[in-house]
């Protein structure tokens, strides 16, 4: 399992916002963060934490 970086806006101009999530593949890591933040802006998709 691999920890992936999220990064994320509570609004259209606000600041950017990172969030860890675990999971084994990017498109997992994409769908378990919008169930757990259905409510804020993605931005981009997520990268391997290094």
């Amino acid at each position: 399992m691999n920890t992936w970086v999220v990064r994320y806006k509570l609004e259209k101009s606000g600041k950017y916002f990172f969030r860890n999530v675990n999971a084994v593949y990017q498109h997992e890591a994409n769908a378990i963060f919008d169930a757990e933040m259905p409510n804020v802006i993605r931005c981009g998709s997520a990268k391997i934490s290094s």
